[in-house]
Formats: C-alpha cells, structure tokens, sequence
C-alpha cells in the first residue's frame, strides 16, 4: 500500500472511532 493509502485508512480509522466514542457517551448521559 501506498503511504497515502496508508494516511487515508488511518484518518478514517480515527475518524470511526472518535464517532464511535461519540455516540456511546451520547447514549450513556441520554438525549438531554
């Protein structure tokens, strides 16, 4: 893989978890 590949996937990767964190204290403290 190239290493621009390489910065996109890891770019995405980050970016999926940041929303996974996101959504999970979201759903912990509740739509207030």
């Amino acid at each position: 893989m190239s290493p621009v590949v390489t910065a996109v996937v890891g770019v995405v990767v980050l970016l999926v978890l940041f929303a996974l964190v996101v959504v999970t204290r979201y759903k912990v403290a509740g739509p207030s």
